[in-house]
C-alpha cells in the first residue's frame, strides 16, 4: 500500500513489474542501485477495499528471483495488511510507466521517460512529466524508489 497521503499515488495498492528485476531496489533504504539503460518499470495501481470479515491468511513470499535465477516466481497478492486491517486490490486505477534511455537523451529527465495510463488504456501523459519528475528527482536509486520494507506482521 502506498505511504503517500496525497497525490496520484495516495492510498492505493500496487503491483510493480521490472524488466531488469535484478537491478530493481527491493528496499527503499538500501545502498543506491544504478538502473541500466533499457530498464522499464510498470506500476499497476488499484483502489484498496477494506476486508471486513473473513480476511485471508496472508502468504509470506520471498522476493522474486532475478532474471534466469532459481527462486520464487513472480506473484501478485491482491491483499495487504496495514496494521490490524487487511485490504484487497479492487478496481484497477491505472498504471505508471517509466523507461530509462541514455542519460543525455534530449527531452528526458536525466534519461528517464515517464508515462501515465488510465484504467481504460488511454495514455494521459508521456515524456518529461513535471508531476513525476518533482518526486522522482529525490529517489535514492536513479529516479527509482523501490519497495518499502514490509511492516511487521500483526499478532
Amino acid at each position: 500500500m502506498s505511504a503517500a497521503e496525497d497525490g496520484g499515488h495516495a492510498r492505493k495498492l500496487y503491483s510493480v513489474f521490472a524488466r531488469h528485476r535484478d537491478r530493481y531496489p527491493l528496499v527503499q533504504d538500501e545502498a543506491p542501485v544504478s538502473q541500466p539503460v533499457g530498464q522499464v518499470l510498470v506500476k499497476e495501481s488499484y483502489h484498496p477495499e477494506l476486508v471486513e470479515e473473513g480476511a485471508p491468511e496472508l502468504p509470506s513470499h520471498p522476493p522474486s528471483a532475478p532474471d534466469g535465477a532459481e527462486g520464487a516466481p513472480d506473484h501478485f497478492d491482491p491483499y495487504v495488511r496495514d496494521g490490524d486491517r487487511v485490504y484487497r486490490a479492487s478496481r484497477f486505477a491505472g498504471a505508471y510507466v517509466v523507461l530509462k534511455v541514455a542519460p543525455d537523451t534530449p527531452g528526458t529527465d536525466a534519461g528517464w521517460v515517464y508515462g501515465t495510463v488510465t484504467p481504460d488504456g488511454e495514455v494521459t501523459s508521456a515524456g518529461q512529466v513535471a508531476s513525476c519528475m518533482g518526486c522522482h528527482v529525490s529517489a535514492r536509486h536513479e529516479r527509482v524508489f523501490g519497495i518499502a520494507p514490509a511492516p511487521s506482521a500483526a499478532p
